[in-house]
This record gives structure tokens, C-alpha cells and sequence, in this order.
């Protein structure tokens, strides 16, 4: 695994580790983490890990990375999550801390050439009673955070915000109809050449 994330980066000369059990030993896990990742496997994600990231000598310990098996064609779908479970008394408090460890994570991701889709992971009852709201809304649209909600007792997943599935569904489907397209242009013109 070591080498493969080794090649996922495209910036020769920067520093990728992965957590190892004498790694990482300093961060804190999230009380909602081993749910969030319950609920990925459960989703069909695999490769569920920690990842430590070396940007420029400042290490970042993002919570999950995990691989989704889309096709043998497209390959594999690449996701990262910092993940937030909003425990303390004040929502904004911990909302400002959450979307400013996502714009660094990201930043650090696109720094060192890592192609992976940045996600928040949230209770999705903080995100119905809080993030809802107009403030919170434009916050997440400014900054372009993307999110996943879990629900913590069924330990699964209830919304992605956008779904990293749809891009690719939305390409199949224009796919088809290109292909449909083409091929009544096809049947016409050979028609016509009769």
C-alpha cells in the first residue's frame, strides 16, 4: 500500500507517509471516526486508513482515506475524510475549526499531487438542525466543502453533498446517449448511400 500512495503523488521529492502503529501515535481520534468508518465499508469503500501528509515539513494527520472499485475501465474512485462529530457547546465553534482542517487538508492534497476527493464527515442531525441554515449554507458553498453525513446509530451513511458517484453516472448516461446519437447518424448515412 506504501508504494502505491507513494505513486499517487506527483510532486517528486515531497514527503508521503502512511500511519503506522510507532506513527501517529499523537492523534486524536474523533469520537465519531470507527463509525465513519463502519459506515464506508458498509457503502462498498475499501482501503480504509489513516493517512499522515508531510507538506513542506509540517505533517497533517488526515483521519480516513478509502477506495471505492467503480469499474475496470474508470478504475478506482479516491476519497479522503476529515472527520467531525461537533461535540462541543458551540455548532459555529466547531464549524469554523472543521471547514478550516478541510481547506488545509485540501490544499495539502493538492499541494503534493494527491488526487483524492476531500470530504467532511458529520452527524447528519448536525447538519439537519444546524448546517442548514443560511450562514452555514453559504459558508460550505463559498468554500466548496464537500460532505458526508452519517447516521451514528444505524452506523451508515445518509447523504453525500455531492455524490462522488454522480459525475461518473451523469458521464455514463451522456455516454449512451452519444453513442445513440452517433449511431442513428451512422444508420442514416448509410441509408442515404444506398
Amino acid at each position: 500500500m506504501l508504494t502505491e500512495l507513494l505513486r499517487e503523488s506527483k510532486s517528486p521529492g515531497l514527503n508521503l507517509l502512511i500511519h503506522t502503529p510507532n506513527r501517529c501515535t499523537n492523534m486524536a481520534k474523533d469520537k465519531l471516526h470507527d463509525i465513519v468508518e463502519i459506515a464506508l465499508a458498509k457503502d462498498g469503500w475499501m482501503n480504509i486508513q489513516p493517512l499522515t501528509l508531510d507538506y513542506a515539513g509540517t505533517e497533517f494527520n488526515l483521519d480516513i482515506i478509502a477506495d471505492k472499485l467503480i469499474g475496470a475501465e474508470q478504475g478506482n474512485l479516491k476519497i479522503a475524510v476529515e472527520v467531525k462529530s461537533f461535540g462541543n457547546p458551540s455548532v459555529t465553534y466547531d464549524f469554523h475549526q472543521a471547514v478550516g482542517q478541510y481547506l488545509h487538508y485540501r490544499m495539502a492534497l493538492s499541494y503534493i499531487g494527491i488526487e483524492r476527493i476531500p470530504y467532511l464527515a458529520i452527524p447528519e442531525a448536525i447538519y439537519t438542525n444546524y448546517l442548514t441554515q443560511p450562514f452555514f449554507q453559504d459558508s460550505l458553498a463559498l468554500h466548496r466543502v464537500n460532505l458526508v453525513t452519517i447516521d451514528p446509530l444505524r452506523q451508515e451513511i445518509v447523504r453525500w453533498n455531492p455524490n462522488p458517484l454522480k459525475p461518473l453516472r451523469n458521464l455514463g448516461r451522456s455516454l449512451t446517449r452519444f453513442v445513440s446519437k452517433l449511431s442513428l447518424i451512422l444508420c442514416w448515412k448509410r441509408f442515404l448511400s444506398i
